[in-house]
C-alpha cells in the first residue's frame, strides 16, 4: 500500500496527514496490474496500490525479486539493482494476444531479467491473506516451477507448477493446483524454478481473499523418544468442528507422507493434548508435523518437530503394516549404492515378487502392490551389495 503525505500549515503549525494515493478496496480483491509504475518500482518492490491496482484496506503487500535464498531482494552481477516490471504481450510473445503482466527487471542485455526467486508478501506478518488464484506466464519456460507457502517464518507446504510448453498463460487456482491447506491465511509466497538457478516469470490477476479464522490453534508440537519408538504429541486450543488429526513425517523436512490418524475429540476451548506412537522411526533425522482436518474438509498445518533417532545405519522400514488397500510402503535408509535384490515370499515359501533395485546413497523409497495375493503374512528380503540380507514380516 503507497501513501503520499501532506504537510499542512495551520496556525503556525504543520500538521501532517496522510492521503492514500489510491482508491481504497477490501478483500477479496483481485490485484491486476494495467501499467507500468517505474517510480514506485524502482526500489524493486511492487505493492498494492501501483501499476492500475487499488490499495487494499489492512494489508501491505510486496511483491519483488529474491535471490538464491528466496527472501532477500534480489542484486543482479555487476551490482545491477533488480526491478519490477510491466509489459504487455507484445513483449512476453505469448499465445494470448491480450496477456499482460509484471515480471523482473530492468530489460537489459546485462541481466536478461532472470532471477533465482520471485516472491509475494505480507509486509506485516500478522495481516494474513488467502490465494484463490493467480495467473502465471513462464515467459523463459522452466520445466517446473516450485511454489511455497510461509505464516510468520514457517513454512506450511509446497507444490510444483508446470508450465505450458505451449507458451499460453496459465491459470492455478484452490479448485485446481494451489491446495486451500497450504494457500489459505498465510504471509508469504515464494516462486521459484526447481532445478535451474534462474527462471523469468511473470504473473497478473492475483485473486486474494481474507484470512479466515482458524478451527483450531496449535499450541505445541513435540517428538520424545521412548525406548525404540517416538511419541509425538501436540496441543492445541480453540478447537471447533475439527474431525481428525493426521501425524506426517519426513526424513528431509521437505518431502511428507502419513503416518497415522487421531479422532479429535470435538469442540473444545480449553487445551487438549493428543499423542500418536511411531513404532518404526527412521534412523537419524525424523521431521514429523501434524495436519487439522475439520468436517468441511478444510486442513490446516502444525510447526514442525524434529527428533534425531540416532546413528545412520542402514534400516528398512515397511507401512502400513499391516498393508492398507493391498500397498505398503518401503522406506531404506542410509544405504550405500548399488542394486539390490528383493523377495516377496508367502508362508508357504513361495516367491510371490522378485526384482532387483537400483538404490542412490542415502535414502529411498519403493511401493509394493500385494493386492493380487491372498490374506497372509508374507516375509520380505532385500540383499545388499554386500549380500547382507535385511528382512522384514509383512502383514496383508
Amino acid at each position: 500500500m503507497r501513501k503520499v503525505y501532506f504537510a499542512i500549515l495551520l496556525s503556525g503549525i504543520f500538521l501532517f496527514k496522510t492521503f492514500n494515493s489510491e482508491a481504497q478496496v477490501n478483500l477479496p480483491y483481485t490485484l491486476n496490474f494495467t501499467s507500468n509504475d517505474p517510480t514506485n518500482w524502482a526500489d524493486g518492490i511492487a505493492q498494492d496500490g501501483d501499476g492500475g491496482t487499488s490499495n487494499i484496506n489492512g494489508l501491505d503487500l510486496q511483491i519483488y525479486t529474491a535471490g538464491s535464498d528466496h527472501t532477500t531482494l534480489y542484486t543482479f552481477p555487476g551490482s545491477i539493482q533488480s526491478t519490477i516490471e510491466w509489459y504487455d504481450n507484445s513483449y512476453y510473445y505469448s499465445n494470448s494476444s491480450t496477456y499482460t503482466g509484471i515480471t523482473s527487471g530492468p530489460s537489459i542485455p546485462a541481466t536478461n531479467n532472470g532471477v533465482p526467486a520471485m516472491v509475494i508478501k505480507s509486509a506485516n506478518s500478522a495481516q494474513n491473506f488467502s490465494l484463490n488464484s493467480i495467473q502465471l506466464y513462464d515467459w523463459g519456460y522452466t520445466n517446473v516451477i516450485t511454489i511455497e507457502t510461509y505464516d510468520n517464518g514457517t513454512k506450511k507446504g509446497s507444490v510444483d507448477f508446470t508450465p505450458d510448453p505451449s507458451y499460453n498463460p496459465t491459470t492455478v487456482s484452490q479448485s485446481g493446483l494451489l491446495t486451500p491447506a497450504l494457500f489459505n491465511n498465510i504471509d508469504e509466497i515464494r516462486f521459484f524454478p526447481k532445478s535451474a538457478s534462474v527462471f523469468n516469470l511473470s504473473f497478473n490477476k492475483i485473486d486474494l481473499a481474507s484470512a479466515s479464522p482458524l478451527p483450531v490453534t496449535f499450541t505445541s508440537v513435540n517428538a520424545t523418544r521412548q525406548n525404540k519408538n517416538i511419541n509425538v504429541e501436540w496441543k492445541v486450543a480453540n478447537e471447533t468442528g475439527i474431525e481428525k488429526y493426521e501425524v506426517e513425517r519426513s526424513a528431509d523436512g521437505n518431502s511428507f507422507e502419513a503416518l497415522g490418524t487421531e479422532n479429535a475429540t470435538g469442540n473444545s476451548v480449553a487445551g487438549t493434548s493428543y499423542n500418536w506412537i511411531d513404532q518404526n522411526p527412521l534412523p537419524g533425522n525424523n521431521f514429523y508435523r501434524i495436519k487439522s482436518i475439520d468436517l468441511s474438509g478444510r486442513e490446516e498445518y502444525s510447526t514442525i518437530t524434529k527428533l534425531n533417532f540416532g546413528a545412520g545405519i542402514p534400516s528398512l522400514s515397511v507401512y502400513p503394516n499391516p498393508a492398507t488397500g493391498g500397498t505398503v510402503r518401503l522406506q531404506m535408509n542410509q544405504m550405500v549404492s548399488g542394486s539390490y535384490h528383493l523377495k516377496l515370499i508367502n508362508s508357504e515359501g513361495k516367491v510371490m515378487i522378485e526384482k532387483d533395485l537400483s538404490l542412490p546413497a542415502g535414502n529411498s523409497n519403493e511401493t509394493l502392490n500385494i493386492s493380487r495375493f491372498p490374506k497372509g503374512i508374507y516375509q520380505l528380503k532385500i540383499t545388499a551389495p554386500d549380500h547382507t540380507t535385511m528382512v522384514k514380516s509383512i502383514v496383508h
